[in-house]
């Protein structure tokens, strides 16, 4: 079972024009598969955007180099 995806590009690269949607699809894709096989369970893509660098106490910084896309999952109402 898969619990992250990770792409490493030798270069910097620029996404196509709305790249970041079809990704969002696909992760969604992904959710609802897994919300069919627990049923008792949601799960969505709940933010995007590039990765937050925590290093308490200090505010969050972000990499603008890494572009992330978190999940979240709880159990169904």
């Amino acid at each position: 079972m898969i619990q992250k995806i990770e792409i490493n590009f030798p270069e910097p690269v620029d996404f196509p024009k709305g790249f970041e949607v079809k990704l969002i699809e696909l992760v969604s894709t992904i959710c609802k598969q897994y919300e069919k096989e627990y049923p008792n369970r949601v799960m969505w893509p709940a933010g995007n955007g590039f990765k937050a660098i925590l290093d308490e106490p200090n505010e969050p910084t972000f990499d603008d180099s890494i572009y992330c896309i978190d999940v979240a999952e709880r159990e169904k109402h």
